[in-house]
């Protein structure tokens, strides 16, 4: 097949925006095999980026958690010896400078959280909102697709059951045509009686054999088109519902409100400068759940993506493969795709034949005879349908056959119309585009859609868990070194014994009084003399 038929076969739908005809490859068009697992292999690649920064994010996590034990079972004793000497007017710039640089921190912080909120806030909405009606939207095509396979069943084996009364008809005809013809004067126009008899005779055994064929597709329509469908609908349709549309929402909205959670808690423990533990707790948790967006959606929502995208592309170039080389009547089953795929032209009376292996055109041949001609023109008026009941030649049940024969063809005349119109490309054609808008427009568009949000989210989330671990580790080096300006209120414990993040408390003899109602800093110790002239009043 080159590129130029597989565009005609494929249709890609207008409102999809990111599958379009230009982007059609024969290359990958054959490699869609989604029925192998080869192909999602090969799908593998594009889904490695987000994995693998999910997997960096991991690593940070485990690292941090790693760096914080170490600390906690760390002893402190760095900040217990005594404080440098230091002015009171040099303490006021760095106090100043530390104020500035705290101010700066938690403005990036309260942006970082707010951007986190409000980009998981729209991915959390859309991807409930977005996700909610794909599910029973393809459950109801996959009913439509039911329906309307049932329904060309139903007229055809209607159609059968009618050609069933034909042949015995058009042997009681060829028989009183041999026994009465010289009582019916219309059939003196005939050349030869017995002749014509034998010929519709003839018609009658292959009405036998179309009656015999079209049993056979009926059962196959039957068992491969509706059967199949039913067997996945039993088999996965309400598993699915069940485990989509409650779990989710719930799913979804668990995994954003824990990033928005941890993010909201760990910045404002970060702000406050309080209770460092619990912020060192918080921050690998927005690690986790960072690892976990990125995995899941950079990474597992673009290779879904992807596959969806080939799907709208390539699937009647799948279809067409798979009916062609797995299909006991690969012909027709081929032919009946391109055929819906708007590939090939069949003439409309010839379509349930091609297709479905319903002759029509063979009982048309076989009811056009003269015999049955003259026949059906001779019952439309009362003399005739008299002539026919009291006629000695005919038995009962023959003379029933030929009498029922004009309501028997209307019945089977307009049963014809009903099939040759429900096989039509033209009433097939809205479900298969259906089909392809729900693939195209309401599956990989909305599945970038969600990538796009879930990839934002996520990369927020890391600067976010960025700044946060970079403030934890500067607050515990900086009162690992006895900075006065970080030695605040934090999580409880023994004072004086424990690590880092135990609470720090003045040791005795540290400050003595009136150390800074005079504006001087004092070593500690009993003989400890001023470190600089008392300031004046």
């Amino acid at each position: 097949m080159t590129e130029v038929q597989a565009l005609q076969t494929s249709y890609v739908p207008g409102c999809s925006q990111q599958a379009r005809y230009d982007q059609y490859v024969a290359a990958d068009a054959a490699a869609f095999t989604p029925d192998k697992g080869s192909y999602y292999r090969h799908k593998v690649p594009g889904m490695l980026p987000g994995a693998i920064i999910g997997a960096v994010c991991l690593l940070a996590a485990l690292a941090f958690l790693v760096w914080l034990l170490v600390l906690c079972c760390r002893p402190r004793t760095s900040w217990q010896q005594p404080y440098t000497k230091m002015w009171v007017g040099s303490t006021d710039e760095k106090s100043r400078k530390s104020r500035r640089r705290r101010l700066i921190t938690n403005f990036i912080i309260v942006l970082l959280t707010m951007g986190v909120v409000g980009v998981a806030t729209w991915g959390l909405t859309d991807s409930i909102k977005d996700t909610h009606h794909q599910v029973d939207t393809a459950w109801g095509l996959v009913q439509d697709a039911s329906d309307t396979v049932q329904s060309i069943v139903n007229i055809a084996s209607n159609t059968v059951s009618l050609l069933e009364k034909l042949s015995p008809s058009l042997r009681a005809v060829a028989k009183a045509a041999s026994g009465i013809a010289n009582l019916i004067p219309l059939l003196n126009n005939i050349v030869s009686v017995e002749d014509e008899a034998t010929n519709l005779n003839n018609k009658a055994s292959d009405v036998d054999r179309l009656v015999t064929s079209a049993n056979s597709s009926v059962a196959q329509i039957q068992t491969k088109g509706v059967g199949n469908i039913q067997k996945a609908q039993n088999r996965y349709e309400h598993k699915i519902k069940v485990a989509w549309n409650p779990w989710r929402p719930i799913v979804i909205a668990v995994l954003f409100g824990l990033l928005m959670l941890f993010a909201i808690v760990a910045s404002c423990l970060a702000i406050s400068r309080r209770f460092p533990r619990t912020t060192a707790a918080f921050t690998f948790l927005l690690w986790l759940m960072t690892a976990i967006f990125f995995i899941l959606g950079s990474g597992g929502l673009n290779g879904v993506f992807h596959i969806g995208k080939d799907a709208c592309l390539y699937i009647e170039t799948f279809a067409l493969s798979k009916a062609t080389s797995n299909s006991s009547n690969s012909s027709r089953a081929g032919t009946a795709l391109q055929y819906y795929f708007g590939k090939t032209n069949i003439p409309a009376d010839d379509v349930p034949y091609q297709i479905y292996g319903l002759n029509t055109t063979q009982l048309s041949d076989a009811v056009n005879t003269p015999i049955a001609q003259v026949f059906l023109g001779y019952l439309d008026n009362p003399e005739g349908q008299a002539f026919i009941t009291t006629t000695t030649t005919l038995d009962a049940t023959e003379k029933d056959l030929i009498l029922a024969l004009p309501t028997t063809l209307n019945q089977l005349n307009s049963s014809i119309e009903s099939l040759t119109d429900a096989v039509q490309v033209s009433a097939i054609t809205p479900l298969y585009h259906q089909v392809k808008e729900l693939v195209c427009c309401q599956a990989s568009d909305v599945l970038h859609k969600l990538w796009l949000a879930w990839t934002i989210t996520a990369a927020l989330a890391a600067a976010l868990a960025i700044l946060l671990t970079a403030h934890v580790i500067t607050s515990v080096w900086s009162a690992s070194r006895g900075d006065p300006y970080f030695q605040q209120a934090t999580d409880s414990a023994a004072p004086g014994k424990g690590s880092i993040f135990r609470e720090i408390r003045h040791q005795p003899g540290q400050y003595q009084p009136g150390q800074y109602s005079t504006g001087q800093l004092k070593k500690p110790g009993p003989d400890s003399q001023p470190s600089a002239p008392p300031m004046s009043a």
